[in-house]
């Protein structure tokens, strides 16, 4: 055994060490992943139902290709219920003629049907240029008066604004309006389901929502809709208790992690010297390393199909430094939303500095104002990340998706605070929703749909 070796044996064996423990409540769902029976013959019915459903809707998407507006909808309706993986070919073969068509559809006047056309475009990855919004501004470059009655289409500008990329500022500008109107209004919005669509996407983007939690929100919305497709909305309710009852199975099966050493080794020597580094420093060590997101990149990937290959893990980077924009983005995203509303917490024991202690010693500004700068990097990680999809892609979209939805989950459990670390309402009621409470009646139903 080497000197050194001997020393650091020396002190982690001596009992007079204090460690920099922190006091976690404890978790409070006892042993119900782990006993969580799983009933095949309730699993294969609903397949079968799943089955009939699926091609009803598929036979309902294709014969709207003569209405290019109502397919969207549709598609819309497909996505937001998260049952689109049901569709891919058919949704893919129907946006591609909406797009090869699009001067067709940019000269519709419509708010709603123009951003509509847009985010559904826009959000798999067809790179239709941001210049459509202009023509709903003034002749002094602001967005017209007149928009801010439309409540619908002002609801649907907010979530398309929400696929910016860097320089676009016609959909920053458009976000800026549409959130600050919106929630004006909110509270004085008298129909329903419109009132609740505004109040569930004021309180969570439609872009940085996890799709399945979302889409049992937008159930309860959809099913109130004069126009919702029966067959779609009772084909989303058995899929999610589908996948619910898959997940609470595989629950059951734990995952063990290993320290990503030699970073981690490097926050110890700044902690233990009371050493707050530079914004750069940071950088490269806990943003691209010890928060862990490449590694969870890498291991997202693991056990795909086909389309994960060498060159994927490649793309992503065996050195986080070297990862492409778009790893390098979600780690941002999820380290700077973190340390945001838990660096406080953190530094009440011995804790290494988070982004917000090195943005105020560097730039010598308050807390508030760290905090502010800190918001504005993780908007652009997410303009790099919506980037990323925009075609052609580096990556398949699945492998994309992957690394969207760890984002998403940040987003979710760490908006307003440490959800994760003191288990909060947010992440509660996702797992609850998520895991444990089904969606009712879909097996009392017949098979026939």
């Amino acid at each position: 055994m080497s000197a050194n070796q001997a020393s650091s044996h020396e002190i982690l064996s001596n009992s007079n060490v204090q460690r920099p423990l922190v006091d976690f409540p404890p978790s409070i769902w006892g042993d119900q992943f782990l006993n969580y029976h799983f009933v095949e013959m309730a699993y294969g019915r609903r397949e079968k139902k799943v089955h009939i459903l699926k091609e009803k809707v598929k036979r309902e998407l294709l014969g709207l290709a003569d209405d290019p507006l109502m397919q969207l909808k549709l598609i819309d309706a497909i996505q937001r219920l998260d049952v689109a993986y049901h569709f891919e070919m058919e949704i893919e073969e129907a946006l591609q003629h909406i797009y090869d068509d699009h001067q067709h559809h940019l000269q519709d006047d419509n708010l709603y049907n123009v951003s509509l056309f847009f985010r559904i475009l826009r959000q798999d990855g067809f790179n239709v240029s941001s210049d459509v919004f202009n023509k709903f501004k003034d002749d002094n470059g602001n967005f017209k008066g007149s928009l801010i009655t439309d409540v619908r289409g002002m609801l649907e500008l907010y979530e398309a604004a929400q696929l910016s990329v860097r320089g676009e500022e016609v959909l920053d500008e458009a976000l800026e309006l549409t959130t600050t109107q919106l929630k004006a209004i909110a509270a004085s919005i008298k129909q329903y389901p419109l009132a609740a669509q505004v109040s569930r996407a004021l309180e969570q983007k439609l872009r940085c929502g996890i799709p399945r939690l979302e889409a049992k929100h937008f159930m309860s919305i959809y099913q109130d809709m004069a126009s919702h497709n029966k067959a779609l909305l009772k084909l989303a309710k058995i899929d999610f208790n589908l996948l619910q009852s898959l997940h609470m199975k595989g629950s059951q099966h734990a995952l063990k992690w290993k320290s990503l050493v030699r970073g981690y080794f490097k926050e110890a020597q700044w902690c233990t010297a009371n050493y707050i580094p530079t914004v750069e420093e940071h950088y490269d060590v806990s943003i691209l390393v010890t928060s862990t997101y490449h590694a969870c990149a890498t291991i997202s990937c693991l056990g795909m199909d086909e389309t994960v290959t060498k060159e994927t893990f490649q793309w992503i980077g065996e050195d986080p430094k070297i990862a492409s924009k778009m790893v390098k983005a979600l780690s941002i995203v999820c380290r700077l939303m973190d340390d945001i509303v838990s660096h406080k917490f953190e530094q009440e024991r011995v804790h290494v500095a988070s982004s917000v202690e090195c943005y105020m010693k560097q730039f010598g500004i308050s807390e508030e104002k760290a905090c502010e700068l800190l918001r504005k990097e993780v908007a652009n990680a997410w303009k790099d990340m919506n980037e990323a999809f925009l075609r052609p892609t580096e990556m398949p979209k699945p492998i994309l998706m992957r690394l969207l939805n760890l984002a998403r989950f940040m987003d979710v459990i760490y908006s307003e605070s440490d959800a994760y670390s003191h288990l909060g309402v947010p992440l509660t009621d996702a797992v609850t929703s998520f895991l444990i409470d089904e969606l009712p009646n879909d097996d009392e139903e017949d098979d026939q749909p």
